[in-house]
């Protein structure tokens, strides 16, 4: 085998350099396909599941929603498990345009005038749409707090189907063991 290849190489050695650089080359673009095609995007999902979308037939009858964005019915509100959930053209607390607003409905005052707690809101930005986000707390309306439990993480989010729910369980915390409570003396 090596006799033949040194033959060759005597007899043809610019097709033999020529047939190596190819692989050469092969190679080199193989790799730089791989280095590329191996680098993944980052999932804009979460992973956590979906358990509600808002839409059609889980509207709010809210008077003050009307109110809050002039009245014409560009803002859509939606009941879910004590909480009001609004999706407007424009935001309450900023300039933004798209938005999403989330309040515990017992915090807003009959007249609408004031709320009483903690207000969850977010607005689109370029091809990231509206997302509102939190945990249940201790705070949170006790019908969400009996769906889902404390310590759960809801995310809110516009979509052209209407509002999708998404929900993470709490997670444990790890407690320590018993050796790792006891100090060394």
């Amino acid at each position: 085998m090596r006799e033949r290849l040194a033959r060759a190489w005597r007899r043809r050695p610019v097709a033999i350099a020529w047939a190596a650089s190819l692989v050469a080359v092969a190679v080199v673009v193989a790799g730089a396909t791989y280095g590329v095609a191996a680098i993944r995007p980052i999932s804009p999902a979460t992973g956590a599941p979906q358990i509600a979308t808002l839409g059609a037939g889980d509207e709010s009858d809210a008077p003050w929603v009307d109110r809050w964005w002039g009245g014409d019915g560009s803002a859509t509100a939606y009941d879910f498990h004590g909480l009001t959930v609004i999706q407007s053209p424009v935001g309450v607390f900023t300039d933004g345009t798209d938005c999403l607003s989330v309040v515990s409905t017992s915090a807003v005052s009959d007249d609408g005038t004031s709320i009483e707690g903690q207000m969850y809101y977010g607005c689109a930005a370029g091809v990231f749409p509206a997302v509102a986000q939190f945990t249940i707390s201790e705070t949170s309306p006790d019908e969400l707090q009996e769906a889902f439990g404390l310590g759960t993480s809801l995310q809110f989010v516009v979509a052209p189907e209407g509002v999708g729910v998404f929900a993470d369980p709490p997670r444990p915390t790890p407690t320590p063991s018993a050796s790792a409570s006891t100090v060394a003396g």
